[in-house]
């Protein structure tokens, strides 16, 4: 037993398990019973063998069909797998909602016949318990036990070994084949009179004519037949290759047929004694019970005398197991296919240990236990609408076939092509015969499967909605023409139950009328119309509801499909917004990027040039670090949107003093301030305490606030407000509040709903001054991942007020060691004579260093050009006791990470003070566990590099010190 596929059906069938399921499922009790009942009074002898070799002949063409969709398309399902691939999710979950019944019809049909052969056999010797009469049928306990322990035991053996299942199936295909033929061939060896003592080779019990009795067993056939389908459901389970399908499906077809000519012929062969010929037998039969009723068994005890009765009851016993058998593997494996497809829950598709999809199977198991309680009539129902799904799998089959012939070379694309289409015109043909009372065959469904076929079709539809309802990757709802056929259906199906039972309350007012124990009169007859009349009211209703639920279900779908169809057509809008937003985006961002540089580039020739006074110098050296800072704004400001579009933006909750923090800001913009009217002010109450929160992300969300009030306001003022609102419950708890107001020109109502979507500006703002567009969308999203959100008020023309608000911002105390942090250690003396080794593979990232390190303190610098070089330098005999290594992470031969790694599990130099230099702002969350003491973010400026300095001077519980910009 394999243990490894959790999700994958996986091989077990040989050819020999595969010919024994296809036979097995399609040939069953209805093969014991129909000689009598249906065959022989139907069409007598010929058209008997003349319609099951016809029908045979037509299932041999679907096999061909079957066979080469197989090749294309293996896998679970079959017939749905085929609809779905060629025509699409719609067509492939009509033919999965027939097929299913027709496969679940077949195992009650098993299962409940064992009911029959119980009576057949043992007459009323288990009629015990309680008794209950259902549709004519009478139900008894004692008679339903052996029904139930069958199929509770097949599901069981299902699920514990599906090897031994194939096993008995074999077993048992080959106990009913067997049988059959031997009592056949001994028929044939005991019979006299050759085959005129077989006349009439027609029905002399039916009106209808030789054609007509022969096309009336012809109709019957796809049910006959069904069970050869369900080879195409374990396809993916051969333990061979598929090209060896057609073979078995045909082989399958051949014994099947064979079987049921056999013991169609057996009464006519063996001649019941006490009759002249079949038809005499046939004649009486009706008024026969028990094992006399029918032909097969009388045929067999003739034979055989009572052990043929035993032997017969054997072979129906078997062809009821293998039936159920195949019914419990079709239907599994089709729900596992429409679970697969999200046609059904999950849970449908879950396997256990063996590959055997187990819920579909206990469930199956589940509701077939109850159908012996609902008696023989009742089932009957439910398996003549069950050829539907035959029909259809057929007829889809054969038209994806039509669909999917690809063959190389004429004739051989030419007869697949035929092949194919004489499918599809057999199937419509029995389609025809089936559902349309009277027309060629001659037969018509009982009223109760055409009412059975309309709710049917209704709940399908149900279920149908409520998987388009949760499509969300347009999956269905791509064939209108097929929701109309559904409604075509349940019309015409309606339609026929009310015209059957109709017709059938005629019939029986009429036996009424004329079996009347007086003479007859007017108001008998007056009365028993009445009686049919309010039948045909009551049934006229129930059509009614049926019609107005099938219509209100198609305009709820052709509702979802209006309403999906706008929605589409609003995101194609919103779609083709943003993509304009991100081209004008891009656009600004090539420019923003080009000015900085530009001056960057520019100014950096002129210092190589020189210039003529000092004060062109110092202006160029400005120039220069302002558009370096510039352009590293913009790369964060890109970086932060997609951290947090992709949910990857950390927040680091840490004491803030948030009044310090904002009067900082706001002094820091009233010195840079070149506006003259422009008046910068500042409200942050003193006694605004620390909060728990992020200090980078607050300073980076009122910079960015601020930022855009000054840029877009010329005269008047711009005023950032804080407060902070303790919360009645608990005042260490409360709202934190930064509002930041402006006079400037103002944002319209329309444009409001756009200002802090990523990548767009508004107006002509953007062409005035510049920007990305990013700031307020980066801002609101900072806002919401600390638990709060960004607000906006605005009139055009006077000005607007953001508002910051986070609720839930807890207080908190400032140590020592935080205060000493937060002023950077300005007056901290940095100590001369530190070692310091620097590696790095860029020997301008060197210099750099190097040159702001020498302007820090006189410290003795070593520098490596990778992480090798500086293990050597640090692990050398006369190397000194250094104090600090700064290492790239970056680098060939060694890097960085592995650099930090040998120098921790070296104890000569494991405590070592080792610091990163990255630009992977990610590492924030990691270095630590890498094994560094600290970091440093690139672009490394000489502000990190002292605070990081003078960090090192503090005093620490744990030594780490770490910068990070």
């Amino acid at each position: 037993m394999r243990k490894d596929h959790k999700n994958t059906l996986v091989p077990y069938l040989s050819p020999l398990a595969v010919l024994a399921l296809s036979f097995g499922y399609a040939v069953g009790w209805g093969s014991f019973v129909m000689p009598g009942r249906v065959f022989l009074p139907g069409a007598g002898p010929l058209g008997t063998f003349l319609g099951i070799t016809a029908g045979a002949l037509a299932m041999v063409i679907f096999a061909l069909n079957y066979h080469r969709m197989i090749l294309r398309h293996p896998g679970p399902g079959g017939a749905v797998r085929f609809a779905r691939k060629l025509f699409g999710e719609d067509h492939g979950f009509l033919v999965g909602w027939f097929l299913f019944l027709a496969y679940i019809a077949i195992l009650w049909a098993n299962a409940t016949s064992i009911v029959l052969l119980i009576r057949y056999t043992l007459g009323d010797a288990l009629q015990f318990g309680f008794h209950y009469t259902v549709a004519g049928f009478d139900i008894y306990f004692g008679e339903t036990i052996i029904p139930v322990v069958a199929v509770v035991a097949c599901g069981l053996l299902c699920l514990c070994s599906k090897r031994l299942v194939a096993r008995l199936q074999i077993f048992l295909a080959f106990v009913l084949a067997a049988s059959v033929a031997f009592f056949f061939f001994v028929a044939i060896m005991r019979h006299d009179g050759g085959l005129s003592t077989m006349a009439p080779a027609f029905s002399p019990f039916s009106k209808a004519s030789p054609f007509m009795q022969f096309m009336q067993i012809f109709a019957m056939m796809p049910w006959a037949f069904v069970g050869f389908e369900a080879i195409a459901n374990s396809s993916i389970e051969f333990t061979f290759s598929t090209k060896r399908t057609f073979w078995l499906l045909f082989g399958g077809v051949l014994i099947s047929s064979l079987v049921y000519l056999f013991l169609a012929l057996l009464p006519t062969i063996a001649v019941p004694d006490g009759y002249a010929t079949w038809a005499d037998y046939i004649r009486v039969r009706p008024n026969l019970s028990g094992t006399d009723s029918l032909g097969v068994f009388v045929a067999t005890r003739k034979l055989f005398g009572g052990a043929g009765v035993a032997l017969t009851g054997a072979a129906m016993l078997a062809g009821q197991l293998t039936g159920i058998f195949g019914a419990y593997v079709a239907t599994s494996r089709l729900m596992y296919c429409l679970a697969r497809n999200d046609a059904l829950p999950k849970w449908f598709g879950e396997l256990n240990s063996d590959a055997d999809p187990v819920n579909a199977i206990l469930m199956r198991m589940g509701v077939s236990v109850v159908v012996p309680f609902l008696g023989r009539t009742a089932i009957a129902w439910p398996v003549d609408v069950s050829t539907v799904g035959a029909v259809l799998a057929y007829g889809y089959t054969s038209a994806a076939a039509f669909m999917a012939t690809d063959s190389i070379g004429a004739f051989k694309r030419i007869s697949e092509k035929i092949s194919a289409a004489t499918g599809v015109a057999v199937s419509i043909l029995l389609g025809v015969m089936l559902l349309v009372p009277n027309y060629l065959s001659g037969s018509t469904l009982s009223p109760e499967s055409y009412l059975l076929l309309a709710v049917w079709c209704i709940l399908g539809f149900l279920l149908y909605r409520r998987e388009f309802r949760q499509d969300t990757q347009s999956r269905f709802g791509h064939s209108i023409i097929l929701w109309v056929s559904v409604i075509v259906m349940i019309f015409f199906s309606s339609l026929m139950w009310v015209r059957q039972a109709a017709c059938d309350a005629l019939d029986d007012a009429v036996v009424k009328f004329a079996a009347s124990a007086d003479e007859p009169t007017v108001d008998r007859l007056k009365e028993l119309l009445a009686g049919v009349n309010d039948k045909l009211l009551a049934d006229a209703l129930i059509e009614m509801a049926l019609l107005t639920i099938s219509l209100s279900i198609m305009i709820s779908l052709f509702r979802i499909l209006r309403s999906r169809e706008q929605a589409m057509a609003v995101e194609k809008t919103r779609a083709e917004n943003i993509n304009k937003a991100k081209s004008f985006f891009f656009s600004t961002v090539s420019h923003d990027i080009r000015t900085p540089l530009n001056a960057i580039i520019g100014f950096s020739q002129m210092m190589k040039m020189g210039f003529k006074s000092e004060a062109e110098h110092k202006e160029a050296v400005d120039a220069i670090l302002v558009s370096g800072k510039t352009l590293l704004c913009l790369i964060n400001d890109i970086l932060d949107l997609s951290k947090l579009e992709s949910g990857k933006m950390s927040i680091d909750l840490e004491p803030t003093p948030c009044g310090r923090l904002l009067r900082e800001i706001v002094d820091s913009f009233r010195v840079a301030s070149q506006k003259p009217h422009l008046e910068i002010r500042g409200i942050v109450p003193d006694e605004l305490p620390a909060l728990m929160l992020d200090p980078q992300r607050i300073r980076q969300i009122a910079f960015n606030l601020m930022g855009n009030a000054a840029k877009f306001t010329h005269d008047g003022h711009v005023e950032l407000r804080a407060s902070f609102t303790p919360s009645a419950d608990d005042p260490k708890t409360g709202v934190f509040r930064v509002d930041v107001e402006d006079t400037g020109c103002g944002i319209s109502k329309e444009d409001l709903e756009k200002i802090a979507t990523p990548y767009v500006q508004v107006g002509a703002k953007a062409a005035r001054n510049g920007g990305t567009g990013l700031g307020l969308a980066i801002c609101r999203m900072l806002a919401r991942a600390m638990g709060g959100d960004l607000q906006v008020a605005s009139v055009l023309g006077k000005g607007s007020t953001f508002s910051i608000v986070i609720p839930n911002a807890k207080v908190t105390e400032m140590t020592a060691s935080d205060s000493q942090a937060s002023d950077s250690g300005a007056a901290q003396a940095i100590p001369d004579g530190l070692r310091i080794l620097v590696a790095d593979d860029q020997k301008m990232n060197i210099m750099v260093l190097k040159n702001m390190l020498s302007r820090l303190a006189k410290f003795e610098i070593t520098t490596a050009q990778n992480g090798k070089e500086a293990l050597e330098i640090l692990t050398a005999p006369d190397a000194p006791k250094f104090d600090m290594l700064l290492t790239d992470m970056w680098m060939p031969e060694m890097d960085g990470e592995a650099l930090v790694k040998e120098v921790r599990n070296n104890p000569k130099i494991a405590d070592l003070k080792v610091f990163v230099l990255t630009a992977d702002v990610e590492m924030r969350h990691t270095y630590a566990g890498l094994g560094f003491t600290g970091l440093v973010l690139k672009p490394v400026t000489f502000e990190n590099l002292k605070q990081l300095f003078v960090a090192q001077c503090l005093e620490s519980k744990n030594g780490d010190a770490t910068v990070k910009s």
